[in-house]
């Protein structure tokens, strides 16, 4: 208890204002920015896999840029060797066919 009344005077002092209604306290786990913050560290909330397992099928460059931006964001910002397989299709290394945005995909989220 001492902790959060020292944070609340030094944001106080600071001339920062909390509303009490959109207050929480005595929490476990907290949901930011699309990732679950907890005791255990920080993961990504399963809610977005599944949005990036049931993405609809790109059919051009700027739906697949789509695509390819969630992943980087929820999954593979720190694993670049996985995300330039996709990442090419988007640059026109690589001619767009369904099939390797297929595979890609099945690879990003297991």
């Amino acid at each position: 208890m001492r902790d959060l009344e020292m944070v609340l005077r030094i944001l106080e002092e600071q001339q920062f204002y909390a509303k009490l209604t959109k207050c929480e306290f005595r929490l476990t786990k907290i949901l930011y920015l699309g990732h679950i913050i907890g005791a255990n560290g920080v993961r990504v909330n399963e809610e977005k896999i599944r949005a990036i397992q049931d993405w609809p099928e790109p059919w051009n460059v700027i739906e697949l840029r789509g695509f390819v931006g969630i992943c980087t964001y929820y999954i593979l910002h720190n694993d670049s060797s996985r995300t330039s397989r996709i990442t090419n299709l988007v640059e026109g290394t690589i001619r767009y066919r369904t099939h390797s945005v297929e595979k890609s995909r099945a690879s990003i989220v297991r």
